[in-house]
């Protein structure tokens, strides 16, 4: 507890800066904390978390616009880990960048704060990071400490202390080490890249933030989070008051640039047809907007500046469809009066076939979302749907069975990503919308994969590994894409670390699946997706406590289009016995899809058995021929090769003599074999879930 830091997400939302999600690394301090906070910022800028993250913020916005401002008499005493988390996207990003080391892809152990919790508790004892998310094309950080988490500084003769103050890596840093220390020198590009990560002026933020001079801050850009708005977020603390080294600067006097002819005309144009029910006044401004260039960008900025006013006439909604017409994006979340009704008439009467993403959160119910199946066949291109949830909501089950239900009745609808509220906030309080094992959910399109399995063989007389392990895996809803990038990548992360002890890597897997690429072959870790509720929930609590380790999530039944991962890891020894088995011996895998259903579980006794002929067996690339046709081959090259070199690097690793490659694909003998063997396993599995229960009553 006494190496926690913590990390918080602030926005300005209404008239005053807000804390929106805060976290909690285990064991975080020095330059591991810069290292984790450039993650941070890296997921926070990153283009494929920019719609959702915008969305969240203007949930926010909204949210708190006529709230009180934040009490100054005393920090807040309401916590809650219970009902939805508020804004879970935003803390899954914070989480996973806080979590994941995008060096080693190891993952440190971070918990979700309760929602409004203040920062400087006792225990936290190296201090924050905190991200300003306001402008996602301009993310800003900054370190504290506060007087009662503060290290003990390194002395250094005339340094001044930095307490309740802003402060840069740089900064940071220079109260864990000496300017010539060797942990500081050998990972000098950690605060060098913090430094590098704003256009913002070094001496207005000085002068703004009334920092006091260091030795190795005096040319920083570093993207500073103001102090004005660090006190507005926690204003019950007592912060630092220096003098500016230089007087602030007055603001600059925005020029009025004048507008063209064009734009003057048009402004009139939106607000005829605004405020009109005649279709003929659409009928006779569109040939002439038509003919016009980059019409319908101006058009799309103006409708935005006048977004309540869309969806009160008819001719509103064909203006808007116009606008729209071969955007790749849909993103009409602003426009906060549109019905189902209104995105039928937009969706009929406009052209859409190249939009790839379309944003309908806010705008729809629960009964809603289903019936908006039909309506979706006027997308033949869209991969991403996005209905995400404002954070005063009570419930999240209701959202997301109304998502699986879209999606199931729509078989045509091949979906890549879908980003709902409710699926990234229940893996925070450890509930999954996917039965156990006898209900089980229909194939939803696009997701297929429900389960993966992996044995780890070991000779070694002392386990320290749990040998059978099963992890759930559609309630993180991953294309096949994600899901190939996900099981390189944990190879990857086993062979790294040779030593897994008894806790198990469900962990692990569940921090692989959420910050995974969803474009195939990709080794990016700056996507987030959805955590798998059931791994992340057991693979959790084996960190903490030795009674649950050996704890999964249930078996699945192998079902006709599900796929189930088949993997058999041959686990380094620890030196004991015949020396031929200490070695790491790599990975035999399969990508299974069944002819019948195959029940996992079976009566007590009864002969277990698995024909063969019943199973399909796959590599990597039959795999995403089969589940994705339509798409290019993919060059696994990518991700094979660093598997090698990592390989390479573990002097314990040792491929079989038959055997040129770290990963080999099963024979449906093979594999029929080791599902067996899972199977016999369950009992195992349940006797260790009943213990762990028993002993926490």
């Amino acid at each position: 507890m006494d190496d926690c830091h913590q990390f918080f997400a602030i926005a300005k939302a209404g008239q005053y800066y807000r804390l929106l999600a805060g976290v909690r690394h285990m064991c975080l301090w020095g330059m591991a904390t810069l290292r984790q906070c450039l993650h941070v910022l890296h997921i926070f800028s990153h283009c494929e978390n920019r719609l959702a993250l915008q969305q969240e913020l203007r949930f926010a916005e909204d949210y708190f616009r006529n709230s009180d401002p934040p009490s100054v008499s005393s920090a807040p005493t309401w916590y809650s880990y219970f009902g939805p988390c508020p804004f879970p996207f935003i803390t899954t990003c914070l989480m996973m960048g806080a979590a994941l080391n995008p060096e080693t892809l190891h993952a440190g152990v971070v918990n979700e704060e309760p929602y409004r919790f203040p920062f400087h508790v006792p225990g936290s004892r190296h201090g924050i990071t905190i991200i300003d998310i306001t402008d996602l094309d301009n993310v800003k950080y900054c370190f504290v400490h506060s007087a009662a988490t503060m290290p003990i500084p390194v002395p250094v003769p005339g340094r001044p202390c930095s307490r309740f103050q802003p402060l840069t890596g740089w900064q940071y840093a220079m109260n864990y080490y000496r300017q010539d220390d060797m942990n500081l020198q050998s990972a000098i590009n950690l605060p060098n890249a913090l430094e590098e990560k704003s256009l913002v002026d070094i001496e207005a933020l000085v002068g703004e933030l009334s920092i006091p001079p260091f030795p190795l801050a005096t040319s920083s850009s570093s993207p500073l989070t103001h102090m004005t708005l660090v006190s507005d977020t926690w204003p019950y603390t007592t912060w630092s008051d220096y003098r500016p080294i230089l007087p602030a600067a007055s603001p600059p006097i925005p020029r009025q640039v004048p507008k063209s002819l064009l734009e003057i005309s048009l402004v009139k144009v939106v607000d005829v047809i605004l405020s009109s029910n005649d279709l003929s006044d659409f009928k006779a401004v569109k040939d002439t907007l038509e003919v016009l260039p980059n019409i319908r960008l101006l058009l799309r900025e103006y409708l935005l500046r006048r977004a309540k006013d869309v969806g009160r006439t008819k001719p509103s909604l064909l203006l808007l469809a116009f606008a729209y017409e071969g955007e790749n994006t849909l993103d009409w979340a602003p426009f906060i009066n549109l019905k189902l009704s209104h995105i039928t008439v937009i969706l009929e009467n406009g052209s859409f076939s190249s939009a790839e993403t379309i944003n309908l959160s806010g705008l729809l119910t629960s009964t809603c979302i289903e019936r908006l199946s039909p309506l979706l066949s006027h997308l033949p291109a869209l991969k991403t749907l996005c209905v995400l949830e404002k954070p005063d909501r009570v419930d999240d089950t209701l959202s997301v069975h109304s998502i699986v239900q879209l999606t199931s009745l729509n078989p045509g609808l091949r979906l890549n990503k879908i980003l709902n509220s409710g699926l990234f906030s229940m893996p925070f309080r450890g509930i999954s919308w996917i039965p156990d094992t006898s209900q089980e959910p229909t194939v939803i399109p696009g997701f297929p994969s429900v389960q993966l399995l992996v044995y780890h063989r070991s000779e070694d007389i002392r386990e320290r590994v749990a040998p059978y392990e099963h992890f759930s895996l559609g309630d993180a809803l991953l294309n096949p894409g994600r899901l190939v990038n996900i099981i390189l990548r944990y190879c990857q992360i086993l062979i790294a670390d040779r030593y897994q002890m008894g806790g198990g890597t469900g962990y692990q897997l569940a921090v692989c699946i959420a910050t995974a690429s969803s474009t195939p072959g990709s080794p990016e870790t700056g996507e987030i997706g959805v955590l798998p509720a059931q791994t992340y929930l057991y693979g959790k609590g084996s960190n903490y406590s030795l009674t649950a380790r050996g704890c999964y999530s249930d078996m699945r039944d192998l079902r006709p289009g599900q796929w189930t991962i088949l993997m058999v890891r041959h686990l380094p020894g620890m030196g004991y016995g015949d020396p031929g088995t200490s070695f790491d011996r790599g990975f035999m895998y399969a990508f299974l899809r069944c002819r019948s259903v195959i029940p996992a579980r079976r009566p007590q006794r009864e002969l277990i058995e698995i024909d063969e002929a019943d199973l399909d067996v796959f590599s990597f690339e039959g795999f995403l021929q089969e589940t994705c046709p339509h798409t290019s081959p993919v060059d696994l090259e990518r991700f094979l090769q660093p598997l090698r070199e990592i390989a390479g690097r573990n002097p314990f690793f040792h491929p079989r003599p038959h055997i040129n490659d770290v990963l080999q694909c099963m024979s449906a003998r093979e594999a029929s074999s080791m599902l067996v063997k899972f199977m016999e396993n369950i009992p195992n599995v349940d006797r260790e879930k009943q213990q762990t229960l028993d002993e926490r009553i």
